[in-house]
């Protein structure tokens, strides 16, 4: 046991840093031509599902018109069932598309005895309430790579993939898959992943090992940004202790130990088809912001609030309580506060909340517009910096969704992660420092973000039955 744990720690201590590198020769060839007949496949799927899908309609029509036999109701169901699946596989061609999942139940031998003998498979939906396993999106392009024939390619550049990241290694020294747990690789299919989606997540819902992004670029582009061992929360660290093997539980929390000192909000460049391979309960991350930090008004009042706490409370509440009085009213907007270290800054909040009641919804203040934006006291630029880290809060804390029902989390209740403790410096952002300016000049390049994400989940031997 002893020597397992030293050896399956040094292998997570090094993949609990995002690693990025390339795919090579034919490594290359396979991916592109995998691409290239997805994206083909896909585009003439978004042509004929649509009339499929009115003809399946059609066909219900038809049959309601008809005496309601049992047999004929099931032909129906039937029907519906298939034009739903049309519907939830064009949702998903825009985004995030499944293509099929490789299940290992038994000791892992070679990667080419595993690239020779691994099969490709699908999975039932999301929605799917009967499944006991099934994938984290409504549906996908899993019939198009059976019909287009890509079944090998997929598990071939999959396995590739993991390979070459060393997860594979790992999981021969941890001695995974079990007794207990399954190994289930996932693979997703980004055809153009939008820009716009930056806010700082987990990709995934508290199973997944490892997560792969191996993309298709051609010219250089920005990875994503990530901060490794982020601030936790410990109702989420016993969820996630409840659903991976106990050997990687181990693990990462003795890595854990080892990733404290400074942190930083860390950005990548990949190179042609690079690949970022990381252990997503290690870190948080995010599709890369190019320009700088911003705070819009949204964002400022998040900010205030919790850098300023009750103070700023006191005076949102002194603010509105004033602006609703009468216009002749004696009191001043003073006598409104009741914290008395809010009262005493009045004048500098009446500055600060009538600026803040004026900026747009569209505004965004970068560093250099905030602190002149912000009032010329000290008890706001002292923490000026503080307020714009709150302020861009699609860098300040990950929501979870998916602990609904666990220990004190209601069903649909949220629970809101920081990326750091209160007390903690604010995270500085590698993009900012003037000394690596290559990634501000990288995003000007462009480039088409299309990847493959693989998502390697530990399963539950008894959900395969």
């Amino acid at each position: 046991m002893l020597q397992r744990n030293e050896e399956t720690q040094a292998v997570m201590q090094y993949l609990a840093t995002p690693r990025i590198y390339q795919l090579k020769g034919e490594e290359i060839e396979v991916q592109d031509q995998l691409a290239q007949q997805l994206d083909d496949a896909i585009a003439g799927d978004l042509v004929t599902a649509n009339k499929e899908i009115e003809e399946l309609k059609r066909q219900y029509d038809a049959e309601a018109l008809l005496e309601q036999t049992e047999e004929r109701k099931v032909r129906m169901q039937a029907l519906q069932t298939e034009w739903n699946q049309k519907r939830a596989n064009l949702a998903t061609y825009n985004d995030a598309t499944f293509i099929g999942a490789i299940v290992l139940k038994d000791k892992l031998g070679t990667t080419t005895d595993l690239i020779s003998n691994a099969e490709l498979v699908d999975l039932p939906g999301l929605n799917d309430r009967e499944a006991k396993v099934k994938q984290a999106l409504i549906g996908g392009a899993y019939h198009l790579v059976q019909k287009r024939g890509l079944a090998r390619q997929v598990v071939s550049n999959t396995l590739v993939t993991m390979e070459k990241a060393r997860q594979l290694e790992y999981f021969r020294k941890a001695d995974l898959p079990n007794n207990e747990y399954v190994i289930l690789v996932e693979v997703h299919y980004y055809r153009n992943r939008p820009t716009s989606s930056t806010k700082l997540h987990k990709d995934t819902s508290g199973e997944t090992l490892f997560v792969n992004l191996s993309f298709t670029n051609k010219k250089r582009i920005l990875g994503p940004e990530y901060i490794v061992n982020p601030a936790s929360n410990a109702i989420y660290d016993q969820f996630v202790k409840q659903k991976l093997p106990e050997v990687f539980v181990d693990d990462l929390d003795a890595v854990r130990k080892n990733l404290k000192g400074e942190r930083i909000i860390e950005a990548t460049v990949l190179e042609e088809n690079g690949v970022v391979a990381f252990v997503d309960e290690a870190i948080h991350h995010k599709t890369p912001t190019a320009g700088p930090r911003t705070g819009s008004a949204e964002g400022l009042k998040t900010a205030l609030a919790y850098v300023y706490g009750d103070e700023y409370d006191d005076a949102a509440a002194a603010y509105k309580g004033y602006k609703s009085a009468r216009r002749l009213s004696p009191w001043t907007f003073a006598s409104y506060f009741k914290n008395p270290t809010a009262k005493a800054h009045s004048n500098d909040w009446w500055q600060l909340l009538e600026k803040l009641a004026t900026l747009q919804r569209k505004d965004e203040l970068n560093r250099a517009q905030l602190k002149k934006w912000l009032p010329d006291s000290k008890y706001f630029t002292d923490r000026a910096e503080e307020i714009l880290e709150q302020a861009a809060t699609d860098f300040t804390s990950v929501s979870f969704g998916h602990l609904g029902g666990f220990g004190p989390i209601e069903k649909g209740e949220r629970i809101t992660v920081p990326v750091r403790q209160r007390g903690e410096k604010p995270l500085e952002r590698r993009m900012s420092m003037v000394d690596l300016s290559q990634y501000k000049a990288t995003a000007s390049e462009g480039g088409k973000r299309s990847f493959f994400r693989t998502w390697v989940r530990a399963v539950p031997r008894e959900k395969f039955g």
